[in-house]
């Protein structure tokens, strides 16, 4: 499954602004679609949250999943 930057923000709790820092600056992997949209698949995003000690959703990820 892929999220998109808005999604992933808000499985972590962050704004799109903070996941696109993270993707420029190279920390969080991720592919462009478009110009302006990212795709970043679901276990990069989970493997982040856990290098980084966030707190990773999986209720929200269930919700985004339906």
């Amino acid at each position: 499954m892929e999220l998109t930057a808005t999604e992933a923000a808000e499985v972590l709790g962050v704004t799109d602004r903070t996941i696109r820092y993270y993707i420029e600056k190279g920390m969080l992997p991720a592919r462009r679609r478009g110009l302006r949209n990212f795709a970043i698949s679901l276990s990069d995003l989970r493997q982040f949250a856990e290098e980084q000690n966030m707190v990773f959703q999986e209720d929200v990820v269930q919700r985004l999943a339906h």
